[in-house]
């Protein structure tokens, strides 16, 4: 009788799929947001993963919004004035909004001593 000198490959295949699977439902997705902000394009971008992170977006009307919430401008310092000084801030601003709102935006983080935080754009 003539021996067959082959390797089975299917348990191989089922051990790839298995981890296929574990990678796909552990890997971290970069979530963008559900705003339509059309932010300036870099050459270098750092994605900052926590969990509790502050979204601020300014959107092309200059229309504010602290975690998806619209609230008027004036209003940030005192959403601001109560969270932790290390807890981090994602802001993400249209490149049509005019200078000014984002250098004002900034001064309130640094009046607040609020240093952890991240501006949002689109790498070139």
């Amino acid at each position: 009788m003539r021996r067959f000198e082959s390797i089975n490959v299917i348990p191989f295949i089922d051990i790839m799929l298995v981890l296929l699977a574990i990678v796909l439902t552990t890997a971290t997705f970069v979530v963008s947001s559900k705003l339509n902000i059309d932010v300036p394009k870099s050459s270098t971008n750092e994605v900052v993963n926590d969990d509790k992170v502050i979204e601020i977006d300014i959107d092309k009307d200059s229309i504010m919004y602290f975690d998806d919430v619209e609230i008027p401008s004036e209003q940030l310092e005192d959403k601001l004035s109560g969270i932790d000084k290390m807890t981090p801030i994602n802001l993400r601003v249209d490149h049509s909004v005019e200078f000014g709102q984002f250098v004002t935006v900034i001064d309130t983080f640094k009046e607040l001593e609020l240093a952890k935080f991240s501006i949002i754009t689109k790498q070139k």
